[in-house]
């Protein structure tokens, strides 16, 4: 800021004194009260109505979600006397004032977002996966139950470093990590896997609460650019499922660009694949 000329930064008020009843007028003002983008906003009455829309940017996170793998977790909360409910999910609880211990580094628990556990939990179980866009590996981890080896790549070096590091803390010895760009094409894994994992990067909306960041950085041309390297994705890991496989698409977004509107894209141009209930 240029303190030697602090006019340049009074905001006019005459947009806010004026309030009609149009949904720009209405976008505008949620937008100021809950310090969301607006194009994100937009987006979200556009796919959901504003009224679900402001149901979503209002929504609070007060509780942490905690994975339990080498212990009954419900008793184990209830030794160290903290509060939690139950999620639909085996041995994921959703824990209010939880405080990270020793048992973390054993392995006992692991912290993993409940979306992250509910698409883990729709992954059909096999020989092989591969969880193309991995880190920091949470999903890899918990699907590491589901299948004999777990393949999990990530474009960054330092973000494999963190699924390694994950994966020795939870003793899942049947993950291997690649540093790979899932853009590019790999033949040697043609038709190899019998799931594949396209948990896509995308804008984060979905998980701003945890990451409020993403609200100061993202804009709507950073969509846009995420939708083309989705689909990109996508198109190159289908090639790598089996015939009889499964080729599994999400991401930490509720945007309908950068989820059903890429599936549709997807199925589209790629043959031989359908769409499962």
């Amino acid at each position: 800021y240029d303190y030697y000329q602090p006019e340049a930064y009074i905001p006019s008020t005459d947009t806010y004194i004026e309030k009609d009843s149009s949904i720009n007028d209405e976008i505008e003002r949620l937008s100021v009260l809950y310090s969301y983008p607006q194009f994100a906003l937009k987006t979200l009455v556009k796919d959901f109505s504003l009224e679900r829309a402001e149901k979503i940017i209002k929504a609070t996170n007060e509780k942490t979600c905690l994975s339990f793998y080498n212990a009954n977790g419900k008793e184990y909360l209830k030794n160290i006397n903290v509060e939690f409910e139950e999620t639909p999910f085996e041995n994921v609880f959703l824990a209010k004032n939880f405080i990270r211990n020793s048992d973390y580094d054993k392995g006992l628990y692991t912290y993993q977002a409940l979306g992250s556990v509910a698409i883990c939990d729709v992954v059909e179980g096999g020989e092989t996966l591969l969880d193309c866009c991995s880190a920091p590996g949470g999903k890899s981890i918990r699907l590491s139950h589901k299948f004999d080896k777990v393949y999990s790549w990530d474009i960054h070096e330092h973000r494999v470093s963190l699924i390694e590091e994950y994966k020795n803390r939870m003793n899942r010895l049947n993950i291997e990590t690649a540093v790979k760009d899932s853009k590019e094409y790999d033949e040697r894994y043609k038709d190899f896997f019998s799931a594949v994992l396209c948990d896509a990067p995308c804008s984060g909306i979905g998980v701003v609460r945890d990451n409020p960041d993403i609200m100061l950085n993202r804009n709507e041309q950073d969509v846009l650019s995420l939708n083309k390297e989705q689909l990109s994705i996508l198109k190159t890991v289908s090639k790598y499922v089996k015939v009889g496989g499964y080729l599994y698409y999400s991401t930490c977004s509720i945007f309908n660009s950068e989820n059903i509107e890429i599936i549709k894209a997807f199925m589209s141009d790629i043959k031989g694949f359908e769409i499962c209930e």
